[in-house]
């Protein structure tokens, strides 16, 4: 029997020490802006290959980019262009207990690597 000794530990922001912030993300934009095709605004926001949430995920287009992207589609003015990516950013949430388990893992001796996705 081999007994391995676990040195590091690496976390993902999105998801793991954040909530997932999109959806709630969605919710706000749809509500702010009175965007009646729901469906347009999160295939806009999806994961999907050829998406622009997936094409700002893999930094294969800039943040600046995605928005005008949004706007266009979904017709809002650009002059809105900061405040809707504060209500995107501003959207996720630390879980609760993650910080606690990542000074606990500390205290411990553990190295963390905790990453994200790129945003150009």
């Amino acid at each position: 029997m081999t007994i391995y000794n676990i040195k590091t530990i690496v976390f993902d922001l999105g998801g793991v020490y954040f909530t997932p912030g999109s959806f709630l993300a969605i919710e706000k934009i749809k509500e702010i802006y009175d965007i009646e095709n729901e469906k347009l605004l999160r295939e806009i926001f999806n994961d999907k290959p050829n998406s622009e949430g997936n094409l700002l995920r893999r930094g294969l287009i800039t943040i600046d980019e995605f928005e005008e992207k949004l706007f266009s589609k979904l017709g809002i003015d650009v002059k809105e262009r900061k405040h809707t990516r504060y209500i995107w950013f501003g959207s996720y949430c630390i879980h609760y207990g993650i910080e606690a388990l990542l000074q606990a893992l500390r205290r411990n001796e553990y190295r963390l690597i905790i990453f994200s996705g790129n945003i150009r």
